[in-house]
């Protein structure tokens, strides 16, 4: 499917159906567009947008608003391990994000029922891993690179501290995972596919982490909704209002078992893996990271534009890593 860009219309998004024929064929522009040779032949894209039914979650847990003051001042050693909600969780005192220990385990990764690059369905186990709470929030990328600018997309503003950082390239990810690593031995980094749908899923089956109802997603998640859908009629949309038109501040919606905020929607999240349709059927069963090579890089869990197909907790997408994207952005897996 075509990605909405700063050049593109919202008034002519393409069309699903079109777009997932198109997706068999081609990368989608701009999202998936290569950066050298042809890409392998099924990688996918998002849509956009959001705005009235949304649960708020309490405070945004993990986006303080940063800038000069008390963190400036925050020791840079190990994190201060706190108990929230029956979840231990771990602030790096530089930018205030907060980790949850997620519990390893085994599960069944992909689909069977849908797109071939979910395919086939088979069992991953993991080691327990730390993740952040909420993807990375402008203010907090801005401790590393103060001039970045997220924009708006059509008058939409993107770029408030506590929205999610956007327009960010793979490796500016990895990047700011650098810069935070090493005070008091703690290191940073992207997390796998693997442990992205792991998290996600918090031992569920179903489409969503929610269940199997898109009328419900509005409660859990920022995504394409009916108020997106009367700024931009030709959207595909979920069929509820989560009321937001852009992206929402990071921890506005309900999060799932495991503590986690906007796993689905809001920003589509970079990880570590290279993309491959086919991977799946060569994926080792322990701590699988992904193919040793390819054009593009994996992202998971759709963004404040897409419609259900895209949001549901098995989809993937590949996407160029030198191409910053108003609907990618990324979270990160904490190495105490």
């Amino acid at each position: 499917m075509s990605a909405p860009d700063e050049d593109s219309s919202p008034e002519s998004p393409t069309n699903q159906e079109s777009a997932k024929q198109e997706s068999r064929t081609a990368p989608p522009l701009p999202l998936l567009l290569p950066a050298a040779p042809p890409p392998p032949p099924e990688a996918k894209s998002p849509q956009p947008t959001p705005p009235d039914t949304r649960t708020t979650a309490e405070t945004p847990p993990s986006a303080s608003p940063t800038g000069s003051g008390a963190m400036d001042n925050a020791p840079k050693s190990a994190q201060k391990l706190e108990k929230k909600n029956g979840l231990h969780v771990r602030a790096e005192p530089v930018t205030g994000i907060e980790f949850v220990e997620i519990p390893g385990g085994c599960f069944k990764m992909g689909s069977e029922q849908h797109d071939p690059d979910e395919k086939p369905l088979h069992e991953v186990c993991l080691k327990n891993f730390w993740m952040s709470r909420t993807e990375v929030t402008n203010g907090q990328y801005r401790r590393f690179d103060p001039k970045h600018d997220s924009t708006s997309y059509d008058g939409r503003d993107l770029n408030s501290d506590l929205q999610p950082v956007v327009r960010i390239t793979w490796e500016q990810a990895n990047q700011f995972a650098r810069w935070m690593s090493g005070r008091g031995g703690v290191d940073f980094r992207l997390p796998t596919e693997a442990e992205w749908e792991y998290a996600a899923r918090n031992h569920t089956t179903s489409a969503f982490p929610w269940g199997d109802d898109p009328a419900e997603g509005c409660r859990y998640a920022n995504v394409g909704d009916a108020s997106a859908k009367q700024r931009w009629p030709k959207w595909n949309v979920f069929p509820c209002n989560d009321g937001y038109a852009e992206t929402a501040p990071v921890g506005m919606f309900l999060p799932n078992g495991f503590g986690l905020h906007d796993m689905i929607g809001n920003v589509w999240e970079w990880v570590s893996d290279w993309y491959s349709p086919s991977y799946y059927a060569s994926s080792v069963k322990e701590d699988p990271k992904g193919p040793t090579q390819g054009f593009f890089r994996s992202a998971r869990g759709g963004s404040w534009a897409v419609w259900p197909d895209y949001a549901r907790t098995a989809n993937r997408t590949g996407i160029d890593p030198a191409h910053p994207d108003l609907h990618v952005g990324f979270r990160l897996v904490m190495l105490p």
